[in-house]
């Protein structure tokens, strides 16, 4: 049965906290499409806005408020995100190198953006060096920091099986999830150069380790440009310098 239409004011009545951000949004929605079709329905929490009332076909955005956010969804932005902004290789590089700005990545929690921004680009058996001048720690918090370090990125399957085996993984699905998100699943391999962790902390986490001073004498960023860069001796590299501005992929693995 379809949820009744209501009003705004019954949507805002459902989180009264975040009328300022509601009315924001909505004040937004309708300078960019001045003849959009505003629908609420206070039974799933949601106001929409598109070209129709539909909320799955005519529908393009909506907003969910709850006690301590407001979700903005977008219907089609996986469509608009596939046309805007993925970067599409024509072939897949057998060795990546990803800088990691030490002001921003810390931890391999936000750092391992390089890991699943450049996961759909590499070929088979290549490898991804992450050069991490900043990184010193796993997680952003402490838990966090101890489940990675005690579980490791070692594929879906081992981190799955340690969900089922292991009741405080269980509880922490975000740090599951993140485990299988900065694993290669074998594909390829992963060589962290970290400026702040040992040898014996990268590699019990399940990665491969190089000593950042060196690597940075083979890959310098002052050298590099973003996309493919030819070195001295012949070796090609592909060299992404930010991995949070990007996705990168060949067409076989982005469903093309």
């Amino acid at each position: 049965m379809a949820k009744a239409v209501g009003t705004f004011a019954q949507i805002v009545a459902l989180a009264p906290q975040h009328e300022a951000l509601l009315r924001a949004l909505r004040a937004l929605a309708f300078a960019l499409h001045p003849d959009l079709v505003e629908v609420s329905r206070p039974g799933d929490r949601a106001v929409s806005w598109g070209w129709g009332p539909k909320k799955l076909s005519e529908a393009y955005a909506c907003a969910l408020p709850y006690r301590d956010h407001v979700n903005l969804a977008f219907y089609r932005g996986a469509e608009l995100c596939r046309q805007v902004n993925l970067d599409r290789l024509e072939r897949a590089p057998k060795k990546v190198v990803v800088y990691l700005d030490p002001l921003e990545f810390k931890s391999t929690w936000l750092g391992n953006k390089a890991v699943y921004r450049t996961r759909m680009a590499i070929a088979d058996d290549g490898e991804l060096i992450v050069l991490a001048p900043g990184v010193r720690e796993f997680g952003e918090d402490p838990t966090i920091d101890r489940l990675i370090r005690k579980f490791g990125y070692r594929g879906t399957p081992t981190t799955l099986e340690a969900v089922r085996r292991e009741p405080e993984l269980a509880a922490n699905l975000s740090a599951a999830a993140h485990l299988i998100h900065g694993s290669s699943e074998g594909r390829f391999a992963i060589t962290y150069c970290p400026g702040q962790l040992s040898r014996a902390d990268i590699e019990g986490a399940g990665y491969g380790y190089a000593d950042l001073g060196a690597m940075l004498d083979r890959y310098s960023p002052k050298r590099l440009q973003d996309g493919w860069n030819l070195l001295p001796g012949g070796q090609e590299i592909f060299y992404v310098s930010n991995p949070a501005l990007g996705l990168w992929g060949v067409p076989a693995r982005m469903g093309e």
